[in-house]
């Protein structure tokens, strides 16, 4: 007897899908505890184990595959409760993340609210100013060295960020991702003397042009990285009973999945990863229906989101904003 389950976590309720081995599916609701997400599934899945009168720690053994769609990465940037995060970049590119090329004022809002200058305000910054740190480097558009990376730089900003109690690091260099030998370095160097801190990498996370949306969503990583880490390591402790562990993964904010492990070293990818969820299902009902242009709308506690499948494939983008910032990543194109 093995069970699949789809987990969805919302600002107000927490849903759970249960399907046995034969097709048959069971739906649990309960409200969410925003305190300790997982207590929430987990009362779920107690009603679920009643049912078919099983222990949770039995239920948990016939757990065969779990599906996880959470709001977790976006409240939390929403909300500043991610870790204290410093930034490393290219010396005389320190104000890049403050200045967001003068479209912080403004993201977030309709074009009618643009003209309301009333409703303009920078963002609350995820790093001050002090923890911004320029290092001497320097890459050409064609990945080619004009400066090498100067080492004694790096060291001495990692030394001001221990002082600091740093516990996560961005790092972000221009053009490094035509050539990121000096972000790779520079993460070593500062893994020496921060062991313990989350470290990210633009070149990594997002490889692309855009110097400020690079290291926006960079820092935004990092932000978010030690959260997300315990979060995804929590998840799979509680489903975990003895050696069985059921295989886990959580939705992205592009309608595609990611292991928990993957989820920890991209955290960013989390941002839609609720309502992406939505769209990618209707897609997927609205083919086996036959319909191919179909309006999706998600009405959940706290928001609601309408998104649109065209030709029978969910529309999707390649940046977008979340909390003031914004970020390089693949999203389904939904609107809250």
């Amino acid at each position: 007897m093995g069970h699949t389950v789809g987990i969805d976590i919302g600002g107000t309720f927490t849903d759970t899908i249960v399907m046995d081995d034969e097709g048959g599916i069971t739906t649990y609701k309960s409200p969410t505890t925003p305190q300790a997400l997982i207590e929430g599934l987990l009362t779920n899945l107690e009603k679920a184990a009643a049912l078919d009168g099983l222990g949770i720690h039995e239920f948990l053994r016939h757990l065969d595959r779990v599906g996880h769609g959470t709001t977790v990465a976006t409240n939390a940037l929403i909300e500043r409760r991610g870790a204290k995060v410093a930034l490393v970049t290219t010396r005389g590119f320190e104000d890049t993340i403050f200045a967001q090329r003068m479209m912080g004022m403004t993201a977030g809002l309709s074009r009618a609210e643009v003209t309301d200058y009333s409703k303009r305000a920078e963002p609350q910054p995820l790093c001050p100013p002090s923890l911004v740190f320029g290092v001497r480097e320097r890459v050409d558009y064609k990945g080619e060295q004009i400066a090498p990376l100067n080492e004694d730089d790096v060291r001495r900003a990692a030394e001001e960020m221990a002082r600091a109690g740093v516990g996560a690091v961005g790092i972000c260099f221009l053009w490094s991702f035509k050539r990121p030998d000096h972000e790779r370095r520079t993460a070593e160097l500062v893994r020496e003397l921060l062991p313990d801190a989350y470290i990210s990498v633009s070149s990594s996370v997002a490889p692309r042009i855009g110097e400020y949306e690079r290291t926006a969503t960079t820092l935004v990583n990092a932000y978010l990285g030690p959260l997300i880490e315990e979060y995804a390591a929590t998840l799979e402790s509680k489903l975990t009973v003895g050696d069985h562990t059921p295989h886990i993964v959580l939705l992205d904010s592009s309608g595609g999945v990611m292991t928990p492990t993957e989820a920890a070293d991209q955290p960013v990818r989390l941002m839609l990863s609720g309502p992406a969820g939505g769209l990618t299902a209707s897609e997927y009902v609205g083919a086996k229906l036959g319909h191919v242009n179909i309006v999706t709308f998600d009405m959940g506690g706290t928001s609601a989101d309408v998104g649109l499948i065209v030709d029978g494939s969910a529309l999707s983008r390649h940046e977008t904003d979340v909390g003031k910032y914004h970020l390089q990543i693949a999203m389904a194109d939904v609107s809250a």
